[in-house]
């Protein structure tokens, strides 16, 4: 139903990805055939709580536990990896930064 909402809303040449994202927030679709939860940089709300919730009780999360986040939020293996992988490097980023901040060597 999204695909075809997203399609009624078409003009006459195909659409760029600026022009699908001012579509999106210009008209965004009725709630009826959308579950209204905001997706930011493909990720879901609830999704990404999951996966904070998990990075935070452990940080290197084993393979299992990796495959029961991907089949409760829908993400591939790969996409779970990747994001775990992230949070390493911004949390590495964070430690490294205040360090500066305080006038200490990393």
């Amino acid at each position: 139903m999204l695909v075809m909402w997203t399609q009624a809303q078409r003009r006459s040449r195909p659409l760029k990805a600026v022009d699908k994202y001012r579509i999106r927030r210009r008209h965004p679709p009725p709630s009826t055939i959308w579950d209204g939860e905001q997706t930011v940089y493909c990720l879901k709300t609830t999704s990404r709580l999951a996966l904070r919730q998990l990075y935070d009780v452990t940080r290197y999360p084993s393979t299992a536990a990796k495959r029961n986040l991907a089949a409760q939020t829908g993400l591939t293996m790969t996409q779970v990896h990747c994001l775990v992988f992230a949070l390493h490097v911004i949390s590495r980023l964070i430690v490294i930064v205040a360090g500066q901040y305080r006038g200490l060597t990393v």
